[in-house]
This record gives structure tokens, C-alpha cells and sequence, in this order.
């Protein structure tokens, strides 16, 4: 090589770690930001006004979209965005953990609860309307759905930014950076499936476009946030690892928890936002507390080869077995949390639960009128604290209970 190549290279390289820095300082500093909620009102009075303009010119597009309006189309791009929802995430990241990837799966649950915290943060310190409702040229913009239940509950979210695009971005991004990372991929075959993972978030972003439910402002600060978190995982990827495996982790993860969660932007107006939120960080809790009591298991990031060579039965016994017990496992857990947490708040000082109120619009307001009553189910705290270990248990179960369940028939079948 000659010195201009060598400069060039160089460059390049220091280039490629400030970006990195950056990226990771961006995503600790909003972190610290959503811990200090006396600055959340005062940034949304600062972002909404642009946002809104913003939102108001790019209504042009939306309806451009909509013009093209066809029922096969609206279901293209309604399946389409199912690839990024609870459903999908509760069945594809499970199977990386028991089919052969259990590093992948894991460090995807982590990435993707810090994804949605970040993302879903930002919605409700915005606050920033969707473009459905609102007219354009003196029509009314529609959500286009033909709808499930958890589309509809999304459209009653604020706009920026688009999970969808963030979302997506970051889960198919690092999924080819890690099959590359670990020889999987070919540098050929790498660019190949980074284009294609490239076109397929344009086709998510547009979708969210077409089905009314983003503007252009939205999608772009949904591919900005989702790059720079992505980012700030893989560079902090091997540190992640070590905090997964370290032997008081899921102290840690408690006690980050209990004050993401407690300190989560409160939106202008009542939002499933939250539900969300409080879902993936249990999940990440779960999954931790998991890899803590059986370590062993995630001692090597990747079993594709001992898996491959089970007989298809096997295969479809264990993810059988995997997902009966997931399931199994969430509902015990929710009926278990919905009897007795009740009772035990009932026995904690008002002062502790005035700390513990999620920042949510709930059927009591915990700075006026707290009344300690037996129906405590109407506090929003044990609405929160129910969600969070049912999901929970989802994560711990995925990654501990199904992986001893493995143990069993391979003690009893040989395989």
C-alpha cells in the first residue's frame, strides 16, 4: 500500500471511532436525560413546536402514499409490518436461543429492550401527533388498517419517532453483523445482506408512511435514533457480554430497571407507550436472571452444529415443548402477581408508593388524593409491577426453564 492509501486508511479508522464515540455518548447521555425529570416538560415545550411543523409539511407525502390505496397493497404493507411487533419478537428471538444461536438471541433481547426504551422515551417526551386525523388539504389523513388489535394499539401511540423503522434497523443490522462478525457471512455475502436489510427498512418506513401512521420527520428520527443505538451496542457489545455473565448482573439489572422505569418520560395524554416499555425491559430482566442461574448453557455463543444433527422430531418436540412452557409460564406468573401484589403494596408506607407511581395516566393520582383501600388494583403501580415479571418470566422461562426442559429429553432420549 502506498502512504496515501495508508493515510486514507487511517483516516478512515479514527473516523470510524469517533463515530462510534459519539454514538455511544448520545445514547448515555439521553439515558441520563430521562433520569431527570424536571427537564422532560422543558425539552417537550423546546422539540414539540418544530416537530409539529414538521409533521404539518410532511402530510404531503402521506397523502401522496395514500392516493396509490389498494386493498392487496394495504395488506402487503400491513403483514410487512408485522416483522417488527410482539408477536414476531416472542417467536424469533426464543428460537435463535434453542435452534443453535443462543449468544445471537440473547444479546438481540438486549439490544432490542434498550432499543424500545430509547425509542418509546422519546415518543412520550415528544409527545407529537401521528399524521392520522389530521387534514390535508381539506381531507382527513386515515389510518389504513384492516386491523389487529395490537395495530390499533400502536396508532393510539405518539409519532416521533417511527419504532417501526428503528426497530427493524436495529434487529436486522446486528443480526447480519453478528452472522459476519463470527465468519458466517462472506465480505461478498455481507454487503449482499446489508443492502438487502437496507431496502427492506426503506420498505418498513415506507409502509408506516403509506398506513397513515408517520411523516417523514418521524422516519428519519426513527433511523438517527435506531443507527445511534445500534451503534453504541456493538461497540460496547463485548462489555454488554461480560455484564450478562458477571456474577451480581441481575442486582444490577433490578435496580436499572426500577429507575428506567420510574423515570420514563409522562406524556401529555394517556398511551400504551409505557406498557411496552415496561414489557421489553422485563424481558431483558428475565433473560439475565437466566443466564446468571445457568450459565453454562450460553458458554458457547453458537450450537448450530449440535442442532442440526437432531432428527427434525426432536426439533419440533423441543420448540413445542419451548414454547408450551414460555406460555405456560406467563400466565401462571401474571395470575400469581395479580393476587398478591395487591396485598403486599398494601402493607407498604404511602410515601414508598408515592416513589413507585409509573409515570402513566392512571385511575388515582399519587400526589393528591392517596387513600390506602384494599381494591389496590386500581393503582397504576401494580399494573406496572404485574407486566413487568409476566414478561419477565417470559425471558426467564425462554432462556432457563426450556433450556433444563432440553436437558431432560436429552437425558431420557438421547438426544
Amino acid at each position: 500500500m502506498s502512504v496515501l492509501d495508508d493515510t486514507i486508511v487511517a483516516i478512515l479508522d479514527w473516523a470510524n471511532v469517533f463515530f462510534e464515540f459519539v454514538c455511544v455518548t448520545l445514547t448515555l447521555s439521553f439515558f441520563l436525560f430521562c433520569c431527570v425529570p424536571y427537564l422532560h416538560t422543558r425539552a417537550r415545550n423546546l422539540l414539540k413546536p418544530w416537530v409539529i411543523y414538521h409533521v404539518e409539511n410532511g402530510l404531503y407525502w402521506v397523502a401522496l402514499l395514500q392516493k396509490y390505496r389498494t386493498p392487496s397493497l394495504t395488506t402487503v404493507f400491513e403483514q410487512s409490518s408485522h416483522s417488527v411487533s410482539v408477536g414476531f419478537y416472542g417467536s424469533f428471538l426464543p428460537l435463535l436461543i434453542w435452534e443453535g444461536f443462543p449468544g445471537l438471541g440473547t444479546e438481540l433481547c438486549m439490544l432490542m429492550a434498550s432499543t424500545l426504551y430509547v425509542g418509546n422515551a422519546m415518543k412520550d417526551l415528544v409527545s407529537a401527533p401521528r399524521p392520522l386525523g389530521l387534514k390535508y388539504e381539506k381531507v382527513r389523513l386515515s389510518h389504513i388498517s384492516t386491523s389487529s388489535e395490537e395495530t390499533k394499539k400502536n396508532a393510539e401511540e405518539y409519532g416521533l419517532p417511527s419504532s417501526h423503522t428503528m426497530n427493524s434497523l436495529c434487529l436486522n443490522f446486528y443480526i447480519c453483523h453478528y452472522l459476519h462478525k463470527n465468519d458466517f457471512l462472506s465480505n461478498d455475502m455481507a454487503i449482499f445482506w446489508y443492502s438487502a436489510v437496507f431496502i427492506w427498512v426503506v420498505w418498513i418506513a415506507i409502509s408506516r408512511l403509506y398506513l397513515g401512521l408517520h411523516t417523514p420527520i418521524d422516519i428519519l428520527a426513527g433511523a438517527i435514533a435506531g443507527l445511534t443505538v445500534l451503534t453504541a451496542f456493538i461497540s460496547v457489545q463485548e462489555r454488554v457480554h461480560q455484564f450478562m455473565f458477571s456474577s451480581n448482573s441481575w442486582i444490577s439489572m433490578i435496580i436499572l430497571s426500577l429507575i428506567l422505569l420510574r423515570l420514563h418520560p409522562m406524556p401529555e395524554k394517556p398511551t400504551p407507550t409505557y406498557e411496552f416499555t415496561t414489557s421489553f425491559v422485563g424481558v431483558a430482566f428475565g433473560v439475565i436472571v437466566a443466564i446468571h442461574l445457568y450459565p453454562a448453557y450460553y458458554e458457547e455463543d453458537i450450537t448450530l452444529q449440535k442442532i442440526l444433527s437432531l432428527p427434525i422430531l426432536i426439533h419440533i418436540a423441543r420448540v413445542a415443548t419451548g414454547f408450551g412452557i414460555v406460555l405456560l409460564s406467563k400466565s401462571v406468573m401474571k395470575r400469581v402477581c395479580t393476587a398478591i401484589l395487591p396485598l403486599a403494596y398494601y402493607g407498604f408506607p404511602l410515601a414508598i408508593r408515592r416513589l413507585w407511581q409509573p409515570p402513566v395516566h392512571g385511575k388515582v393520582d399519587p400526589n393528591t388524593s392517596l387513600k390506602r383501600t384494599m381494591d389496590d388494583r386500581q393503582w397504576v403501580d401494580v399494573d406496572a409491577t404485574v407486566r413487568f415479571f409476566s414478561y419477565a418470566s417470559i425471558g426467564f422461562s425462554a432462556c432457563y426453564l426450556v433450556p433444563r426442559a432440553f436437558d431432560a429429553i436429552h437425558y431420557l432420549f438421547g438426544y
